[in-house]
């Protein structure tokens, strides 16, 4: 079984930060055996500390390609 998680890097990822915090958003899909099984988009929030960035929280939704496929 071939397992594969795909973060689309193009038009749809957007970054924003003002050196204190910041966001992260971004489509994915998530295929077993060359099919796709769920997509979605994620929102990750981040907060800079020492220097370094942490992910402080991640929301995510979740669509079934089986039953809905992607536009």
């Amino acid at each position: 079984m071939k397992i594969k998680s795909y973060i689309n890097r193009d038009k749809t990822s957007r970054i924003e930060n003002d050196y204190t915090i910041g966001s992260v958003t971004f489509d994915y899909s998530f295929w077993i055996d060359n099919h796709m099984k769920n997509y979605g988009k994620e929102f990750w929030h981040l907060i800079r500390t020492d220097g370094e960035w942490k992910i402080i929280s991640v929301v995510f939704s979740y669509e079934l390609a089986e039953f809905y496929p992607e536009k």
